[in-house]
This record gives structure tokens, sequence and C-alpha cells, in this order.
């Protein structure tokens, strides 16, 4: 009888110890990774807080339970993620967070970030394209002609 409580007693410890390590585990994110509100645009844009970034062509979209989902697969949202972008501006990464990782202090993305700084023109919704704005003096000198 001992035998047999001894085996149910072992056989239990093992089968929690997948959902123990499911628990306890938080995915390796970069500390650099500035947090946001994300929320699916198109299939190639994302929202994150209050200005709307293209997707770069690698990128990863990590669901919660840290596989990966394209933008369709998310519905509305809003999402409490973390993201890196490449050198472009674009978002490159996107880790949308358990509740477990929400709590860990993360800095949070800013408008006045260094990629807003170095790339205005790409997250600023009212103004053009250097392009644009080029072609719309010349055909207003053209105009006046």
């Amino acid at each position: 009888m001992k035998i047999l409580s001894c085996l149910a007693l072992c056989l239990g410890m093992l089968c929690s110890l997948p959902l123990a390590a499911q628990t306890l585990s938080l995915r390796t994110i970069p500390a650099d990774a500035p947090r946001a509100e994300m929320r699916p645009v198109s299939e190639r844009q994302i929202k994150l807080n209050t200005r709307v970034f293209a997707l770069s062509a690698g990128a990863q979209i990590r669901s919660a339970l840290n596989t990966l989902v394209l933008t369709s697969q998310l519905g509305s949202g809003p999402f409490i993620v973390r993201v890196q972008f490449n050198q472009q501006g674009q978002v490159h990464r996107v880790w949308i967070l358990t509740e477990a990782e929400q709590k860990v202090n993360a800095p949070r993305l800013s408008d006045d970030s260094i990629w807003r700084q170095l790339f205005p023109w790409l997250y600023d919704d009212t103004a053009s394209s250097p392009a644009g704005s080029s072609s719309s003096s010349s055909s207003a000198s053209s105009s006046a002609n």
C-alpha cells in the first residue's frame, strides 16, 4: 500500500511540473524595448499609442503565449505590448504582454523618441512627404505662369 501511495504522489508531482513551469516563466524581452498600447490598423500597419507605424518586411508579432500571429488574427485590441524598431523606424518585433509581464517596469514609448526625431515625415499624419512637398510647389509655380 505504501508503494502505491508513493507512486501516486510521484505521478502527481510529475504532472504538476509543466504547469508550474508555464506560470513562472517570463519571456526574454530586450530591456530597451519600449512599452505601448497597440491596435492593428491594417495588414502592414499598427497603431502604437497615438501614432501609426509600418511593419518591417520581417516583422514578428508574438502573442501572450509566445506564438507568432498575424495582424489579421488579433482583432481590434487594444493590447499592451513591448516593441522594437529597425533602422528605418519600422516596427520589427512586437511582444503582446501577459499580466505578469505587464507588471515589469519598462520604458514607455513616447512621441519624442529618437525615431520620431530622425524620421519626422514617417510619423506626422498631417505633414506631406519630402517628395510630395516639392511636387506641390512646382505645380503652384506652373499655374502662376
